[in-house]
């Protein structure tokens, strides 16, 4: 069995600092302007250490690809209600800031 490669975007993850580090943050990207610069955003949270995951809302997607923000943080990216998403937004314990 072929040994799974952690994602490449995983090396920037504590290279600016580590005030973030072992913080889960859930990004939530909504259908403005300010999408574009999510993907920025969501690098940046990871060059600190943090851990992020994206919540993307269907006009959001009009605006950026969600392949985009998985590549941007290594995580799948949430694009429709169903019970991932209240898994991550309903344990306290699972995420320590929605953003």
């Amino acid at each position: 069995m072929a040994k799974k490669l952690p994602h490449p975007s995983l090396d920037i993850v504590d290279s600016h600092g580590t005030e973030l580090t072992g913080k889960n943050i859930v990004l939530c990207v909504a259908g403005s302007v300010a999408a574009y610069k999510s993907i920025e955003l969501a690098r940046l949270l990871m060059r600190h250490g943090a851990n992020v995951k994206c919540v993307m809302s269907n006009a959001s997607t009009k605006l950026i690809k969600p392949d985009y923000m998985k590549w941007a943080t290594g995580n799948n990216v949430i694009t429709k209600l169903t019970g991932v998403i209240w898994s991550i937004l309903n344990w306290p314990i699972t995420r320590d800031l929605i953003y």
